[in-house]
């Protein structure tokens, strides 16, 4: 069972797709900008910056996974909409928190 104090899985299933999570140190993005993650769907692996704890590499998976499930839909416009994305990550790493067996 996940949980938010453990450390995020290193690979999942997602559309019948192996997606590979890697933690990088200094990650950052195409421009050379900083991030906390980024979905690659061309490669299927979500990058995770090394440096964050325990919440923000929760939140940060969760984002990056929302942009996996909507690219590999082919939902372009929700895959680009960074605020969507965000409020759909916050849901979901609310329901990681708080799910009981």
């Amino acid at each position: 069972m996940l949980h938010p104090n453990s450390n995020c899985p290193k690979e999942f299933q997602l559309f019948g797709n192996r997606i590979v999570v890697k933690k990088v140190k200094d990650l950052k993005d195409e421009n050379g900008v900083a991030v906390n993650g980024l979905a690659d769907l061309d490669g299927l692996c979500v990058y995770i910056d090394a440096s964050l704890r325990s919440t923000q590499r929760w939140t940060t998976f969760c984002h990056e996974v929302v942009h996996m499930v909507n690219g590999l839909l082919g939902y372009d416009e929700l895959y680009a909409n960074e605020i969507y994305t965000e409020q759909v990550a916050q849901a979901v790493y609310q329901i990681i928190k708080t799910a009981k067996n």
